[in-house]
C-alpha cells in the first residue's frame, strides 16, 4: 500500500491566479473600478451630446422668432402704406414716414387715420392720429424708408412705391428684411 503522507492533491496546491475566476463568485475592486469609470465616460459624453442639442435647438428657435417677427413687421407696414392715400404723405427723414389711409388695414372703417412709422431704438413705433407711440416690436436695429421718386412729391401725390427695410436683432443674429408698397391709390397723372 502506497504511503499516503507523501501524497498532496495538485489542487490543493495550486494557487489562484488574479486572472482566473475558478473558485471565485464576485468581481474584484479593480474591476468595479474600471467598470464604473467607464460608466462614467458614457454618461458623460452622453450628457454632453443632451447639452450641445439642447443649444442648438434653442438658437434654431431664436432665428425663427426673429424670421418671423422681422417678415412681419415689413409685411404690416408694407401693407399699411400700400394702403396710402394722396395728401399727407411724407418721407420725413430716412427712419420716419407719415401718411394717411382710409380706416386701418384690420377694420372697416373708412375714416381718414394719419399714421406715422418711426423708428426709437430699439422699437418701430405706430403713431395714429397724433396718439400715444404704440411699440410694435423691439429689438430692432434699423428702419428705412425708400421712395420713387425720390426727393420732394408734389401735394396731393404719392409714389410709385416705398421700400421698407427692418433690420432686427436679437442673441443670435442680426437681419435685414424688406418689403415694398405699391400705390394703387396715387395720382397717375402727375407723377407719369
Amino acid at each position: 500500500m502506497p504511503d499516503r503522507t507523501f501524497y498532496r492533491p495538485q489542487v490543493l496546491h495550486r494557487s489562484v491566479s488574479a486572472g482566473s475566476r475558478t473558485g471565485r463568485g464576485g468581481f474584484t475592486l479593480i474591476e468595479l473600478l474600471v467598470a464604473m469609470g467607464i460608466l462614467m465616460i458614457i454618461v458623460l459624453i452622453t450628457s454632453r451630446l443632451f447639452q450641445q442639442a439642447a443649444i442648438v435647438w434653442d438658437v434654431g428657435t431664436q432665428r425663427a422668432e426673429l424670421n418671423m417677427r422681422g417678415r412681419a413687421l415689413a409685411a404690416y407696414m408694407a401693407q399699411e402704406l400700400s394702403m396710402a392715400v394722396p395728401g399727407g404723405f411724407s418721407l420725413d427723414t430716412p427712419s420716419k414716414v407719415t401718411f394717411q389711409m382710409l380706416g386701418d388695414a384690420d377694420s372697416t372703417n373708412r375714416a381718414v387715420r394719419n399714421i406715422v412709422y418711426t423708428l426709437v431704438a430699439p422699437n418701430i413705433t405706430r403713431t395714429v392720429d397724433a396718439g400715444s407711440a404704440d411699440p410694435m416690436s423691439d429689438g430692432v436695429k434699423d428702419l428705412k424708408f425708400d421712395q420713387n421718386p425720390s426727393g420732394v412729391l408734389p401735394t396731393n401725390s404719392l409714389p410709385l412705391w416705398v421700400s421698407v427695410s427692418v433690420t432686427v436683432t436679437n442673441d443670435v443674429e442680426t437681419r435685414v428684411f424688406e418689403s415694398r408698397a405699391y400705390f394703387d391709390n396715387r395720382n397717375r397723372k402727375q407723377l407719369d
